[in-house]
């Protein structure tokens, strides 16, 4: 055995211990930042996404309600909440091939009062006309209100074609 020994054997031994080394450190360290702003997804965005009410209660430190039973057809879709306590919880029914939704806001600050705030900043820095619309609501078992906001937007020819042929599945604007 002694005779048959060959010293290139050391040298995929080497080849092999840093190999492992290599791979170890990257895949077994924290090497890259995620909070990359320029990236679209980021394990630290301000606003969490749940599938179910249980996991989201965990999040959210006041209590509330959420109503009993919700409109024919429409299904719950999902729970996001905003860095602000905003509680956003979205439902959607399927219909002739189109999908309506609606969503309860809920925070213990005035919605109403945000979302103007929200849209008058928008419609500053667009081409948008937006009203609210805000009446009382009772869905099930709670008081609320019911905010309509209408969006109509002021584009030339040239920006509705161009519009079109970013989104070229969209057949038909109104």
């Amino acid at each position: 055995m002694i005779k048959r020994f060959k010293k290139d054997s050391y040298k995929i031994s080497i080849i092999a211990v840093v190999l492992f080394i290599v791979l170890g450190t990257t895949t077994l360290t924290n090497a890259t930042n995620l909070k990359d702003k320029n990236s679209e997804f980021s394990f630290y965005s301000p606003t969490k996404h749940f599938t179910t009410l249980d996991r989201a209660m965990d999040f959210i430190d006041f209590k509330f309600k959420v109503p009993d039973n919700i409109p024919e057809g429409y299904k719950f879709f999902r729970i996001n909440i905003n860095e602000k306590n905003v509680i956003d919880i979205n439902f959607e029914k399927n219909e002739n091939n189109h999908t309506h939704s609606f969503s309860l806001l809920i925070s213990q600050d005035d919605m109403i009062k945000k979302l103007k705030e929200q849209h008058n900043a928008i419609q500053k820095d667009s081409k948008t006309n937006i009203k609210l619309d805000a009446k009382p609501l009772c869905l099930s078992n709670i008081n609320g209100t019911n905010v309509i906001i209408k969006q109509n937007f002021e584009w030339t020819e040239n920006e509705l074609k161009e519009y079109k042929n970013k989104n070229s599945d969209i057949t038909k604007i109104s």
